[in-house]
């Protein structure tokens, strides 16, 4: 069976939440074809439109304290999720 899985962002704000996210993708891939898609993090969209407005407003060095805080927001996620050295030196 071909399976599209969606999932939120309250479902992908912690290391917790993305490992259990992984689990959930890996049990239905066994016996089905899957398309995995993921929405932004937990409260990243609104970073991202606030983003826009502080550039608009020609804040450009606001818009990269916040971008800054959401790239290690991110490489927080990764370091705490991903535990294989392979891949995490590859990221």
């Amino acid at each position: 069976m071909k399976l599209v899985l969606k999932f939120g962002g309250t479902s992908l704000a912690s290391p917790k939440d993305i490992i259990g996210v992984a689990k959930t993708v890996v049990s239905f891939s066994k016996d089905n074809e899957i398309v995995v898609v993921c929405s932004a993090v937990d409260g990243v969209t609104d970073d991202l439109i606030l983003i826009s407005k502080m550039i608009e407003q020609r804040k450009k060095d606001a818009a990269a304290k916040v971008l800054d805080e959401l790239i290690k927001k991110h490489g927080k996620l990764a370091d705490q999720t991903i535990k294989n050295s392979t891949i995490k030196n590859n990221c």
